[in-house]
């Protein structure tokens, strides 16, 4: 993964690697962000996990890398589900101690995975920063959720943020912090922070957990499959109360950059030891160091002890959790009583000398960081705070030699009392201090507390970019010991490396009143090997191979020269064509548990409509005809039709939808075009379009050239009109839409075909693409078959029509008179959300031929002209009452709708008939029935003018 973030990398157009010419951009990219792939593949995976526990936590990629590649701690979201904890120290777990072949983490030759290709975590795990370098050098950084002016303008992510993504907070608070400025600042120049040669350049920690699974469902098998905590490698990253210090600390985590400016480093993956992000400056020149360490007392009454107390009561007054090395960079400030440190004074404190003499205890033994503290806790005037080391502990007169037998003789509760004030880690312990712990308890009744006192340098001075101020950008190996200071380290880099300069800077804030005078100290805290174990990797690693010269500036854009034609496609195999359609099923089938579905289907749909040029395989030969025993040849298919001579075009007069669409108002600033989406917007445009709606009969509605609505059905309810058939949901609307057409052929000729006129908008052509269905119909509405009816249109050619031949080319003489008596054609778009939408002044054009230019001979065929329209019908019985654009609103019991297409005397007739008490009819004569509830009122009607068209002096209510 890291070889393919490195490879993929282009800088976006407002990067400074683009617009001074250090990075070109990758062929396929072409945008104004970074092109971040590790970004989009933790999105891409957080985004898949559907259901997940991930589904309820915010996105951030540094935790995300961790629980795909690396190790955080498990984010319990409920009580039944939580987050995961990612792979570090994950082995197969089995029912042998140790299985050399599930052997994950060593090299064995015997091993059934990762035998050869085993490779540690730290070689792709942490993730401590990303972003273009300037971005990673820029002081800025540290404030990225305050959306700068000019700060990582070519970051996607903290683009979006800014523009409103609240949702990125956590991962902007999240970069802050790893920030290379914030490391600089809030823990190296701090001196109430603990750095150690392990954390920053050392190997995580061993698991102190063993690693269970059971392999049956059965009392007796549970936890029988184990990986011993010493078999699961040096990738405890978390570190102690998931703290992760070993993280955010170590220089061997890993920062990715986007793009870089700068000639000398590329885009990729980089150790924070070996890339130079860190700038000259001292600890006394940045901004708001904080340089002293400076500690003062304040007096508190603790509870009341007795000997009821419990064994641990007496150190409920010093804190268990380690504020005094958070990562804030604002712990144990004044007056905060939960950053104390316990001080034991008076009646306590002697106690506590007598015990230690009494039990033999030598501190000389002790860490020096643990005497320091056991020290404070006997007399703080005593503390030696100048270097390391202190010699001796004086108390009412007696010196303390020979007292702490060894670090083993400390009880866990010491030990995580000491480490949570200290932010260390002892991991070793045993029950020798137990009888003093009891006995303190019990004298103990004063206290005081004991807290830092913090002065802050350039507290006026604002963080800055200031990319060319810095004299030389140090990676992170030399910036740390220009910070820090260990003097067996310096002496083993001054052997190996012989200068006349001291590889460490010593004392950073001497000379400025209040700060600590001191050198800062890089301690060494070893556990699993020497002191001396990781400092070979403090020294200059080779540089490895110089980039390539950088691409010449941009020149000014040439005027645009004419596109060449395109080359003409190459033809494929039939055979290499079907393979690619089944490498796209498969990865969409093979991905099912790591990618959303939408994803998947977008990359199956783009993969199966990309044009080729087909090469069909030709069928094979059939086998010869032998005597008899063979099978026949199969029949040569039909020739391909021909245009015939001597064809005419008929427009038919009359059309009918099976749902009228009402255009939408132009908006303000367009241009209103011919194909009937919109109407003017002014009130003489709307006055004239009612009019024409008042004027046009039911089948001039639509397709014709005066015609005031667009030839198109509607699925979308609300601007649904009825036509042939009554508007309904959206999903019924669009089912099946069909047009039908009346029209007269010439005398002696016949229907040879049919032309449909397209729209150029390209989103209203492929509305004509897929299933179809034309129906023919002649005298009495028979039904007369057309010969290319069924066929699906696979696509619009330029010329945007679509021809349909009805006549076969093998047609008979009585086919052909047959078609010549065609009065009516009906088009069906098949299927579930369907639109019909033609060209608006000529939709349809009948194709006719005569007889005799066919070979037929002309019978003495009565002339067929279109079907006449029906005799005016009377009603049976007379509604005398019709209110013209008006609707029943109250007392209504219920309404059933009869066929459309009827007439207001039909209408009538079939409300006797029913027995209703009203009926109301629309333009499209669309009847329905109304029943009224006992004594509701007789007349009770809205009128209804939004709708002018739907509603016009034809439709309304009688009785």
């Amino acid at each position: 993964m890291h070889e393919y973030f490195s490879e993929e990398t282009s800088p976006g157009r407002l990067s400074v690697a683009y617009q001074e010419g250090m990075e070109p951009q990758h062929a396929t990219h072409a945008g104004k962000w970074d092109r971040n792939p590790m970004t989009a593949a933790m999105l891409e995976i957080r985004l898949s996990m559907t259901g997940h526990a991930l589904d309820q936590v915010v996105y951030d990629t540094h935790l995300m890398w961790g629980r795909v590649c690396g190790g955080v701690a498990p984010q319990r979201v409920n009580r039944f589900s939580n987050t995961g904890g990612g792979p570090a120290g994950y082995r197969v777990p089995t029912n042998e101690q140790y299985d050399p072949k599930l052997d994950s983490y060593r090299a064995n030759p015997d091993a059934l995975i990762l035998s050869e290709n085993t490779v540690e975590l730290t070689d792709f795990a942490p993730l401590v920063a990303f972003g273009s370098l300037e971005t990673l050098r820029s002081q800025r950084m540290s404030t990225l959720s305050s959306c700068n002016q000019g700060l990582a303008p070519e970051d996607a992510m903290v683009s979006m943020f800014c523009a409103g993504e609240a949702i990125l907070g956590s991962e902007m608070t999240s970069r802050e912090n790893h920030a290379p400025f914030t490391i600089q600042r809030n823990i190296w120049c701090n001196p109430h922070k603990r750095v150690t040669v392990e954390e920053t350049f050392g190997n995580p920690e061993y698991f102190d957990n063993d690693l269970l699974d059971t392999e049956l469902k059965e009392r007796y098998a549970i936890n029988n499959l184990a990986v011993l905590a010493s078999q699961r490698g040096e990738e405890d990253i978390t570190g102690d109360g998931n703290a992760m210090h070993w993280s955010r600390r170590s220089l061997r985590g890993w920062v990715y950059v986007t793009s870089s400016g700068d000639r000398h480093v590329r885009a990729g993956m980089y150790r924070l030891a070996d890339l130079p992000l860190f700038r000259s400056d001292s600890c006394a020149q940045i901004p708001a160091a904080q340089c002293s360490d400076e500690r003062y007392f304040t007096e508190r009454q603790p509870a009341v002890l007795g000997d009821s107390i419990k064994g641990n009561d007496v150190w409920s007054l010093m804190p268990g959790v380690p504020f005094l090395d958070a990562e804030d960079g604002k712990t144990g400030d004044a007056g905060d009583p939960s950053h104390n440190e316990l001080l034991v004074t008076g009646e306590a404190r002697t106690a506590l000398e007598q015990q230690l003499i009494d039990n033999n205890i030598d501190l000389n033994d002790l860490p020096p960081f643990v005497r320091d503290q056991i020290g404070s806790q006997i007399d703080s005037q005593q503390l030696q705070s100048q270097g390391s080391y202190f010699s001796e502990i004086t108390a009412g007169g007696r010196r303390l030699s020979s007292l702490f037998a060894n670090i083993d003789a400390m009880t866990p509760l010491m030990q995580n009392r000491i480490g949570a004030m200290k932010g260390i880690n002892l991991r070793y312990a045993s029950q020798g201090l137990s009888g003093v712990l009891k006995s303190v308890k019990k004298a103990l009744q004063y206290s005081q507390v004991l807290q830092y006192r913090k002065k802050y340098l350039n507290v006026d001075k604002q963080v800055a970019d200031n990319l060319n101020g810095a004299g030389r950008w140090r990676t992170g190996k030399e910036a740390l010991l220009e910070h820090r200071c260990n003097r067996e380290l310096s002496l083993y880099l001054y052997n190996a490396v012989p200068s006349e300069k001291d590889p460490c800077t010593h004392a950073v804030y001497s000379g400025i009143e209040g700060c600590m005078q001191e050198d800062l100290p890089l301690i060494s805290d070893p556990s699993a090997y020497g002191v001396q174990y990781y400092f070979h990797r403090f020294l200059e690693t080779p540089s490895p191979s110089p980039p390539p010269p950088p691409p010449t500036p941009h020149p000014p854009p040439s005027p645009p020269s004419p596109q060449p034609p395109p080359s003409p496609p190459d033809p494929l195999d039939q055979t290499i064509v079907m393979e690619r359609i089944r490498d796209a099923e498969e990865q969409a089938c093979t991905t099912v548990y790591f990618l959303s579905q939408t994803t998947r289907c977008e990359r199956l749909a783009i993969a199966l409509t990309q044009p080729y040029l087909v090469q069909f395989i030709s069928p094979p030969t059939p086998p010869p005809i032998g005597d008899g025993t063979s099978p026949s040849p199969p029949p040569t298919p039909p020739p391909s039709p021909r245009f015939p001579e001597g064809f005419t075009f008929v427009v038919p007069p009359l059309f009918t939808l099976s749902t009228y669409r009402y255009p939408l108002i132009l908006p303000d600033g367009m241009t209103r075009e011919a194909d009937g989406y919109y109407i003017g917007n002014t009130e003489s445009a709307l006055a004239a379009f009612r009019e024409q709606l008042s004027q046009a009969s039911t089948q001039t509605l639509a397709c014709t050239p005066s015609a005031p609505l667009a030839c198109a059905t509607e699925p979308i309810e609300a601007q649904c009109i009825n036509g042939g058939r009554r508007c309904g949901t959206s999903a019924e609307n669009a089912l099946n839409p069909y047009l039908d057409a009346e029209f007269a052929l010439t005398h002696d000729s016949y229907l040879w075909g049919l032309r449909f006129s397209i729209p150029r908008r390209p989103e209203l052509t492929e509305l004509f693409v897929g299933p179809k269905r034309v129906q023919l119909y002649g005298p009495r509405n028979t039904p007369i078959p057309c010969f290319e009816g069924d066929t699906k249109v696979s696509a619009v050619s330029t010329a945007y029509h679509v021809d349909v031949v009805c006549a076969p080319p093998t047609a008979t003489d009585d086919a052909l008179r047959a078609l010549a008596t065609v009065w009516r054609m009906r088009l069906t778009l098949t299927g579930g959300f369907r639109q019909i939408w033609l060209d608006r002044d000529a939709p349809l054009q009948i194709i006719e031929r005569p007889l005799q230019a066919a070979g037929v001979e002309v019978l003495a065929l009565p002339p067929s002209p279109m079907q006449p329209p029906p005799p005016p019908t009377v009603a049976k019985q007379a509604c005398s009452q019709f209110f013209a654009g008006s609707w029943l609103d109250e007392g209504v019991e219920r309404r059933e709708h009869e066929p459309c297409g009827m007439t207001r005397e039909q209408c009538c007739d079939a409300m006797h008939e029913r027995g209703a008490a009203r009926y109301e009819i629309d333009d499209q004569g669309c009847c329905a029935l109304v029943w009224m509830q006992l004594g509701a009122p007789s007349l009770a009607f809205t009128n209804d003018t939004t709708r002018a068209g739907k509603y016009t002096n034809r439709s309304g209510t009688g009785f």
